[in-house]
């Protein structure tokens, strides 16, 4: 699988451990070697918080 492209969604209840197994899967996956980019689902920003807030 060389060379191969993979998503990765990490869903769940608020509290669930979405970012405890993030960090995880992160550090095994660039041990490994591979390059890794982590993104988040817009409402989880600051910036969008600043939009919810004033509409």
């Amino acid at each position: 699988m060389s060379g191969s492209a993979r998503f990765i969604s990490l869903e769940g209840l608020e509290g669930v451990g979405k970012t405890t197994n993030l960090t995880f899967i992160k550090e095994v996956i660039e041990r490994a070697g591979h390059e890794l980019v982590v993104t988040r689902e817009p409402g989880g920003t600051e910036l969008c918080r600043t939009f919810e807030a004033n509409p």
